[in-house]
């Protein structure tokens, strides 16, 4: 599963991060121990990370200057329910979350944004949504 997260990483490092214009990114982890992981790889990398708190929903998210916005995919819910999220243009979905999980996420986007994606890049293992120009 490391390998996994690894890879996951490494490809928004060298793939996203260094080839398009990211302001701020939202990183949707499995669980609470991946995202100690995750944390660790991109902070290792430099890159300030805010890891995403159901509890800390005062906080204005779209003002905080960290580059990622880590949370759990359960979170991820919560985060769209509190409509912060303007200044993201890249959701990352981990490779660990199964297929129908992802789908759900994606959907949720989709309809918490009235369909209005078109400058936001989605990677998922199965797939990456780039933005149109």
């Amino acid at each position: 599963m490391t390998e996994l997260i690894t890879d996951f990483v490494d490809f928004i490092e060298y793939n996203i991060y260094q080839n398009e214009l990211i302001y701020r990114s939202i990183i949707i982890a499995n669980d609470i121990e991946e995202i100690g992981i995750i944390k660790n790889l991109f902070e290792t990398n430099n890159h300030n990370v805010v890891i995403f708190k159901e509890d800390e929903l005062n906080i204005n998210y779209d003002m905080i200057d960290n580059r990622v916005v880590l949370m759990t995919k359960k979170h991820f819910v919560a985060f769209l329910e509190f409509g912060q999220f303007s200044s993201f243009n890249f959701i990352g979905i981990s490779y660990t979350i199964d297929d129908e999980d992802v789908e759900t996420l994606i959907q949720s986007f989709y309809e918490k944004t009235n369909n209005n994606i078109d400058n936001t890049i989605i990677l998922s293992k199965n797939k990456s949504k780039k933005p149109k120009r």
